[in-house]
């Protein structure tokens, strides 16, 4: 009861943010979540005697976020300057050089798998002139759409684990109900807000979604698992930290961008 409580009060929040405050104010809500998600990655490798420096993660996942929802930086500078400026940085710290060189590894890793994806999350909001309000809040209600249909459904009628080795809870009938969730969902969305997402969105992309979403929960456990954490904070109840709560739309974000891009705005052209 909590998580769908948690996510009820969420829900109204992005919508408000995604959809009736202009992009800064969506762009200061990824960011702040990018700034929380890398302090928490910076915490759980700490459990594996890794000095992952917070405000180094931080800084790097700000920059590509920024990078990616402003046109006039690129998300490609963006990924240069993190890449140049980390390991300078990392020369100064007082490791020895087995130590450093893991540190950095670790450092770039979780930038790298935090900033990317949200940039992208970030740049959907500013994808399209009249089309980016909607690309975030379509990704957010599929996703988490997925995420409560297969939690719930495998709670009901899971048998067989999806992933045994990364998350026991996980099960096949889960995901298959986590799918038919996002199907639905992306049907709301289309009756409710989306009315230019065709059918055949619907039925493609709401279940490209809800498998990459579980795909990036299963990489969250694993550095959970990796690092002995039940969850990666406190801070949400019901969800954990915030990666808790993001994993899912990691490698969403960046799949929503690119099928809009070639795929979805070729056809409505």
């Amino acid at each position: 009861m909590t998580r769908v409580l948690s996510a009820v009060l969420l829900l109204p929040v992005v919508f408000l943010l995604t959809r009736h405050l202009p992009p800064l104010a969506f762009l200061a809500l990824v960011a702040a979540v990018a700034v929380i998600a890398a302090l928490e990655y910076s915490r759980l490798v700490a459990r594996r005697g890794f000095a992952v420096s917070p405000l180094a993660a931080a800084a790097g996942t700000l920059v590509l976020v920024v990078g990616a929802f402003d046109a006039r930086v690129g998300l490609a500078p963006a990924v240069a300057l993190v890449v140049v400026a980390l390991p300078i940085a990392a020369l100064a710290r007082p490791e020895a050089p087995p130590e450093k060189f893991g540190n950095l590894a670790l450092l770039i890793a979780g930038v790298t798998l935090l900033g990317v994806p949200l940039g992208h999350l970030a740049g959907l909001r500013v994808i399209e002139a009249g089309q980016g309000h909607d690309l975030p809040f379509l990704l957010l209600l599929v996703v988490w759409s997925s995420d409560t249909g297969a939690y719930y459904g495998g709670r009901l009628l899971g048998r067989r684990r999806l992933a045994p080795q990364l998350s026991p809870a996980k099960t096949v009938e889960g995901f298959v109900v986590g799918v038919v969730a996002a199907i639905a969902a992306a049907f709301l969305a289309r009756v409710w807000f989306m009315h230019r997402l065709a059918i055949a969105d619907c039925l493609l992309l709401a279940p490209l979604l809800a498998a990459v979403g579980a795909a990036g929960d299963l990489i969250e456990s694993a550095l959970k698992r990796w690092t002995g954490a039940k969850d990666s904070s406190g801070l949400i109840p019901g969800h954990g930290g915030m990666l808790d709560r993001i994993d899912s739309l990691l490698l969403a974000a960046p799949v929503l961008f690119y099928y809009h891009r070639y795929f979805m705005t070729v056809a409505q052209r």
